[in-house]
């Protein structure tokens, strides 16, 4: 019995690592994506005005 519930516990806490490790690189993927188009903006408002 011991057993079933330590297997239990490690697949539990490797399916939330996963998901952590799975939204943590999605999240970051998403604001530097946000980031660059940011700069990209901010880039083309830069020449257009002739600064």
């Amino acid at each position: 019995m011991l057993l079933y519930a330590l297997l239990f516990a490690l697949s539990v806490t490797a399916l939330l690592g996963f998901t952590y490790w799975n939204t943590r690189r999605t999240l970051d993927a998403q604001a530097d994506q946000i980031i660059q188009a940011e700069i990209t903006g901010l880039n083309e408002q830069y020449r257009s005005r002739g600064w």
